[in-house]
């Protein structure tokens, strides 16, 4: 039987969050200003000796002084900084395929444990998407004290990880609405089987 709610009203919360969290996250993990660097902190010189000095920091690139963009996602710095490359690429992977779900379920039927294990992942998502922080603590930053601050990528990564939540938790809820929908469906195409089984004895 096809699921009476994938395509209805149930999809639009979930759908909402999930799309949000994404671009959040798209924010957070792809541009060049997660993290602001203190005016002290040794890893401006560092960045210098490539190109230009840093402002902000993101995973694979930063954003100089004089406000442009450059690419650093061939300069290894430590394992945390690479760690949290791995993290922010494993967050956009699991982000894409939730978005795409529900890309497909306003007009797709699914069953119910579908939306309940992409509710898992965006839970998921949320606890990788906190991970991607210990960016904080890779020699980028940690080389002296406060050597970094939260810019506007840290930001939209605080946001993103707390809308995967509520992504992860409304895609459970829908699944267990769907679930119930389809029982209750079956149930009462089970009670007119047998009132039109009880009209034909009559």
């Amino acid at each position: 039987m096809g699921n009476p709610i994938a395509s209805g009203l149930m999809c639009l919360g979930p759908s909402f969050f999930v799309s949000a969290a994404f671009i959040l996250s798209i924010f957070a993990n792809s541009r060049c200003y997660f993290y602001y660097l203190s005016q002290n902190n040794p890893a401006r010189d560092a960045f210098t000796t490539l190109i230009v000095e840093p402002n902000r920091i993101g995973l694979w690139c930063y954003e100089g002084v004089n406000g442009v963009d450059y690419n650093i996602s061939n300069l290894t710095l430590d394992h945390k900084y690479e760690v949290a490359r791995a993290i922010g690429t494993a967050v956009m992977a699991i982000g894409f395929f939730d978005w795409l779900f529900y890309l497909f379920a306003g007009c797709k039927p699914f069953p119910p444990i579908a939306f309940k294990f992409v509710g898992l992942l965006g839970v998921v998502n949320c606890i990788l998407q906190s991970c991607v922080f210990l960016l904080g603590q890779s020699r980028a930053c940690n080389q002296v004290e406060d050597g970094c601050q939260i810019s506007t990528g840290g930001n939209c990564a605080i946001a993103a990880a707390v809308v995967w939540f509520v992504g992860g938790v409304t895609s459970c809820v829908a699944g267990k609405d769907v679930e119930e929908a389809e029982a209750a469906a079956e149930a009462e195409a089970a009670a007119g089987g047998e009132e039109g089984g009880e009209g034909g004895d009559d």
